[in-house]
């Protein structure tokens, strides 16, 4: 069963034991980032982060705002 990463469109490879056994074919949940299933390096780089947001918006509303980092 193959499945494609619905953020970045690589291939979700599952995820086996030590021994090379499958034990997970479906790849992580991207809601809210994005609809569908992602893999292992979007779930980390942006799903995670977007539920964090949601959460802190959701608990403390207007009085949350994210730090905005300067470049030089």
């Amino acid at each position: 069963m193959s499945k494609d990463c619905i953020i970045c469109g690589s291939n979700i490879p599952p995820h086996t034991t030590e021994e090379g056994v499958v034990y997970w074919e479906g790849g992580h949940n991207a809601e809210p980032y994005a609809s569908g299933r992602c893999c292992d390096l979007c779930h980390g780089e942006y799903v995670l982060p977007a539920r964090l947001k949601q959460m802190k918006e959701e608990r403390y509303g207007e009085k949350w705002k994210p730090i905005e980092f300067k470049t030089t």
